[in-house]
């Protein structure tokens, strides 16, 4: 198999396996000058056929902008006690979902897995430190364990974490602007958000008072602070360095902005 684009990684699905058979596979990589380099010969075998009971989860995948991720490797884990069962792995479809059948799931001593109500599951994406979805099996035969949400930080940082562990105000962008700019934040809990900008000398030049926001990540153009530089009289603000303040709760921050007329 070949893939011609280094820089990215991907995967490649594997179809007509057989049960209970070894299998090895190597990949080669083409580089724009024709440069080849070839993987170590990776084996593997697969597992055996269950005959556990259908019991299907799905999920779906959405990137920053909402639209879907197609091509995402997602794994789930079903907690037994303290020991974790086998793994099951899911690509995601070009619609964003992404469907298991924990009738193929095998417990730890590598027999059939039994289905109990109310046992925890994890799904992740794979190469996130933490279980992005989390959630208690029901009796039904088909559950969805709800959607996996790309995020941008206030850093700029891709995550795929619910919610932030903690509240912060980012850099406004564009910055320099003319005539208006967007102020990116995100909050761990739900509080009243408020932002007061200031030029040089201190005197508020407008107030914005969001009201009650939810914890979460407000950092893209449809999310994030917007401010049409105009000061509280609806006139146009002049060039210069201004200061805009995020009240968030008990949060509490300033950065620096500039105006280019």
């Amino acid at each position: 198999m070949t893939v011609e684009r280094p820089s990215s990684a991907h995967w490649i699905q594997l179809d007509g396996l057989q049960a209970e058979s070894r299998y090895y596979a190597r990949a080669k990589v083409v580089g724009l000058k024709s440069t080849e380099v070839t993987s170590p010969v990776l084996a593997f075998r697969t597992t055996p056929t269950s005959s556990g009971q259908p019991r299907v989860i799905y999920g779906q995948i959405l990137d920053i902008d909402g639209s879907a991720k197609d091509g995402e490797l997602v794994q789930l884990t079903v907690r037994e006690s303290e020991i974790a069962s086998n793994s099951l792995l899911a690509i995601s479809d070009p619609d964003g979902y992404w469907h298991l059948d924990l009738g193929n799931l095998k417990n730890t001593a590598g027999g059939t897995w039994k289905f109990q109500p109310e046992q925890l599951v994890q799904v992740s994406i794979l190469g996130q430190k933490q279980p992005t979805l989390t959630g208690l099996l029901s009796a039904g035969s088909i559950q969805n364990l709800g959607t996996i949400r790309f995020q941008q930080d206030i850093s700029g940082e891709v995550t795929t974490d619910l919610m932030p562990l903690h509240s912060g105000l980012g850099q406004n962008y564009p910055n320099p602007f003319n005539p208006e700019t967007w102020i990116p934040y995100q909050i761990s809990r739900t509080c009243q958000v408020k932002v007061s900008i200031y030029n040089q000398r201190g005197d508020l030049v407008r107030h914005l008072d969001l009201g009650l926001k939810s914890a979460g990540y407000y950092t893209n153009r449809h999310q994030a602070i917007y401010w049409d530089g105009r000061n509280k009289r609806g006139e146009a603000i002049s060039s210069g360095v201004y200061f805009y303040h995020l009240l968030a709760g008990r949060q509490s921050e300033i950065k620096k902005m500039i105006v280019v007329r």
